[in-house]
Formats: structure tokens, sequence, C-alpha cells
């Protein structure tokens, strides 16, 4: 059996490291970040509509690199 996720959260999980893939694609990905951020998929203004702004939606995407 294997662990299945139930929320995008699940993808920062330390014991899932090396162990997901994605699809190379900047637009999935950083979609992916903003809907864990609680933003819409297409959010336009990163700075105003995302808490913490653009800095801490490239800190998550660092963390998600080490993820995959």
């Amino acid at each position: 059996m294997y662990d299945t996720s139930k929320d995008w959260a699940d993808l920062w999980r330390p014991e899932l490291a090396g162990k997901i893939s994605m699809v190379d694609s900047p637009r999935e990905v950083v979609g992916v970040v903003l809907k864990c951020m609680g933003a819409s998929y297409n959010t336009n203004n990163i700075d105003s509509q995302v808490a913490g702004g653009r800095n801490a939606v490239q800190q998550k995407l660092a963390l998600l690199a080490k993820q995959v």
C-alpha cells in the first residue's frame, strides 16, 4: 500500500523528499505553490494577493525544489 496525499501541503512533507515528481512547467509548479498558500492558481499580483508576497512564494518554491 502507498501513502496518498490529500493536500497540496503534503508535497513539503520531509518523508516524501525524493519521491515526488512534477510536470516540468513553471506555470504548473508556481500554481501549486500559490494554491498551497491559499491564493488562486491564476493570481496575477503576488505581492498584494499572497501573504508575504513574492519573497514567500520564492522561499516555498525553493523548498519544493529540494523535495522533487
